[in-house]
């Protein structure tokens, strides 16, 4: 079980009983279905209104509108995959003689998928963190490359979308069914036996593609601060930078808000990740729980992280809603 990192496998597997109904399963696998279920019907909400936002001709004058609207989608397709795993593990587990052939295939689609989306919802977010920071960098000069920005956005997400899928593809293959004797339970688990640089390319790549849009979002967001400030404070000699600053802060909220969101809902997962190693103690499931569901709430609250903070796309919204409500 080690080597599981944060996987809703070993967190709860264990504690899942054979042939046994929900409503008489442990207290965390029932706290488990409720979060899953929340979290997806969620999801179909604030997804939706995501995609209607951003289907808008406005919102998409710039490359950031068309990042946030692929970035919507894959939120949905992940959340989807999510809850079409967590499904797969409760009926594998539960069940005493599950379809050999059937549980294979969905060990490895599943998780393929699984991982390859979230990591590519993660970097579409620092692309939209990067070209936010470069709009105030450029100030009016970035009107100039609007339609730049635009025309590219299309084919930048296409190239997020190949790295993802080629530094996930070695999941698949090295992915198998393990029958566990002792514990009398089969798991879906990559095997590192005899391939021990497989164990050290697997965690290199996780680091990067957490560790890198973390930083991007951490580093955008003060890039928008200070930015903000110094452009007004050279316009406005009389005032002092603080006065300034604190302006710009309100006034550039939307801007600064999201990747500060982002920076908080990651911090959670990155230092359970690091601190917790072996998964086979289930003493505080919930701990670990609570790292792992904290982790997917960016995909489930687009529209709150994106959406919200700007009065522009709250106006594209319920235009979209109009029209849509026209429609039928």
């Amino acid at each position: 079980m080690s080597g599981y990192a944060l996987s809703l496998d070993g967190i709860i597997g264990l504690s899942i009983q054979k042939n046994v109904k929900i409503k008489n399963q442990a207290n965390v696998v029932k706290i488990s279905v409720t979060v899953v279920s929340l979290m997806f019907a969620i999801s179909l909400i604030t997804n939706t209104l995501s995609i209607i936002t951003f289907s808008q001709p406005k919102t998409r004058d710039v490359g950031c509108g068309t990042y946030l609207l692929f970035s919507s989608i894959i939120s949905l397709l992940t959340i989807t995959i999510f809850s079409a795993k967590f499904i797969y593990l409760l009926m594998t587990q539960i069940m005493m003689n599950p379809n050999r052939p059937a549980m294979n295939v969905s060990c490895i689609l599943l998780e393929f998928l699984l991982k390859f989306l979230s990591t590519t919802g993660e970097w579409l977010n620092a692309v939209v963190a990067i070209e936010r920071a470069l709009t105030v960098a450029l100030g009016a000069t970035f009107n100039t490359y609007k339609k730049t920005s635009a025309s590219i956005a299309k084919y930048v997400f296409i190239l997020v979308l190949l790295i993802n899928i080629i530094t996930s593809i070695h999941d698949p293959i090295y992915r198998r069914l393990i029958d566990d004797r002792i514990e009398e339970r089969t798991w879906c688990a990559i095997t590192y036996q005899n391939r021990p640089w497989l164990k050290y390319y697997t965690s290199t790549l996780n680091s990067i593609h957490f560790i890198i849009p973390f930083a991007i979002n951490v580093v955008s967001a003060i890039l928008i601060i200070i930015k903000s400030g110094r452009a007004k404070s050279n316009a406005q000699t009389d005032q002092p930078y603080r006065q300034i600053l604190k302006k710009q802060l309100i006034k550039q909220k939307h801007l600064i808000i999201s990747p500060l969101i982002l920076v908080i809902l990651a911090s959670p997962r990155l230092i359970i990740s690091f601190v917790y190693v072996c998964m086979k103690s289930t003493r505080e499931p919930y701990l670990f729980l609570f790292g792992y569901f904290i982790s997917y709430l960016p995909f489930v609250t687009p529209f709150l992280i994106f959406v919200l903070p700007s009065e522009t796309y709250k106006k594209e919204c319920l235009t979209g809603i109009k029209k849509l409500s026209r429609r039928h």
